[in-house]
């Protein structure tokens, strides 16, 4: 049975060696105990002995030195605790009993549950359908004249492109760090991301027509901005990757601090700008935007003949108007 265990870790790789005889030596060169890469290292860099009292190093070159727990060796020999951390000029060294305690296993989920439906290709598709088809709606419920229905479906491509280019960086990020894929994921996370911006504004609008205050779309729109990405990707690291919660939570935040400090410049920006003009209406007076079809929408024809009488009235009227 091993007497203790070596573990090196270099470019993020970890590797175990058992050490069940001494001495044992750590360098580049072949004809160590332990062989490493790092070029930092010396070819003979570190020897560890066994003695009465417990273990010793001793360092067997100079070039880039060695430190244990923090400390750097000032003398050629030094005891050795156990556990302890070496660095070997840019190699970490983890030494430690075979009998040190693991962490314990981190269970999967399984694909049951409220949170499955990340990993459903049946729900990474639905979001992707939802997002295409509110993005063409609102698209289509802003536009008061009769277009071609390829023209609206032109202008949702680029979003939908978007959504796809999200999930690619995604997938290759999860890739690099975990070393597997997670595609489906992936897409249903970014779906989420064109998703539900559009869902908390159209809610927000909502509220505020029933409630007859810009209140409730304030706080939809804060939440939005600051709170809605850092939740989504907390909720993809930890049910994805079972990232703890503590860690995710801060990848979350730090990758979405470039977002939020967009979006709180802005903030600043709208808050200083009411204090030089004339206040807004205190609520919407329209349900939304879907009011524009509430009448047959008209073509471009009778829009122009609309407009050259409307400029005809208000002509007839100005002249009677300077005669008077």
């Amino acid at each position: 049975m091993a007497k203790l265990i070596l573990e090196t870790i270099h470019k993020g790789k970890r590797d175990f060696h058992k050490l069940d005889s001494f001495p044992a030596t750590i360098g580049r060169a072949l004809d160590n105990t332990v062989i490493v890469s790092d070029i930092t290292v010396s070819p003979h860099h570190l020897r560890i002995d066994e003695t009465d009292s417990g273990y010793e190093v001793s360092n067997l070159a100079s070039e880039n030195g060695t430190t244990i727990d923090m400390v750097k060796m000032t003398s050629d020999t030094a005891g050795l605790n156990i556990p302890s951390r070496l660095m070997l000029g840019d190699l970490k060294v983890n030494i430690m009993s075979p009998d040190t305690e693991l962490a314990p296993t981190r269970i999967k989920d399984v694909k049951v549950g409220f949170f499955s439906f990340l990993k459903n290709p049946f729900w990474a598709f639905v979001f992707v359908a939802l997002s295409f088809s509110l993005i063409l709606l609102g698209k289509f419920i802003r536009t008061p004249v009769a277009e071609d229905p390829l023209v609206h479906v032109s202008k949702v491509l680029s979003a939908l492109l978007l959504i796809f280019l999200i999930a690619l960086v995604i997938t290759c990020v999860s890739r690099l760090s975990t070393h597997r894929w997670a595609l489906v994921p992936a897409i249903s996370i970014a779906a989420l991301f064109m998703l539900m911006p559009q869902v908390f504004e159209h809610a927000g609008n909502f509220l505020d027509y029933y409630l007859t205050s810009s209140l409730p779309s304030s706080i939809f729109e804060n939440v939005r901005n600051f709170l809605l990405v850092p939740a989504l990707l907390l909720l993809y690291l930890v049910r994805v990757h079972h990232v703890k919660f503590v860690s995710a939570l801060g990848i979350a935040v730090l990758a979405t601090m470039p977002i939020s400090a967009f979006f709180l410049a802005d903030l600043v920006d709208g808050m200083s700008n009411k204090q030089g003009f004339s206040a807004m209406p205190s609520y919407n007076k329209s349900l939304s935007a879907v009011d524009i079809r509430a009448k047959k929408t008209m073509t471009i024809d009778s829009f122009i003949d609309q407009a050259s009488k409307d400029l005809d009235q208000k002509m007839t009227q100005s002249i009677n108007d300077s005669l008077k």
